[in-house]
């Protein structure tokens, strides 16, 4: 498989684990008055831990799709100059 395809596909996987997350602490954030004490400390805690993860999943997943674009359309820069120049 294709080098290009792999990254695509990792970065996907990625934004959709960070979605995933995102869900998670919403559940969780949803649910907590359901806990009480030091594990409501806990519950919010985890909620917030997830909700940053998730979003630095999905910037991740999305900034390494920008770089593999940016690399293809560099690519096809480079190869329409050459076809120019012959």
């Amino acid at each position: 498989m294709n080098e290009r395809i792999k990254t695509n596909m990792r970065s996907a996987i990625y934004e959709l684990g960070g979605i995933y997350l995102l869900y998670l602490a919403y559940q969780m954030f949803q649910n907590r008055a359901e806990s009480a004490g030091g594990e409501y400390v806990t519950v919010l805690a985890a909620a917030a831990a997830f909700l940053v993860i998730g979003i630095g999943m999905i910037c991740f997943g999305f900034y390494t799709m920008y770089k593999v674009r940016k690399q293809d359309r560099q690519a096809r820069e480079a190869i329409e100059e050459q076809t120019t120049e012959k």
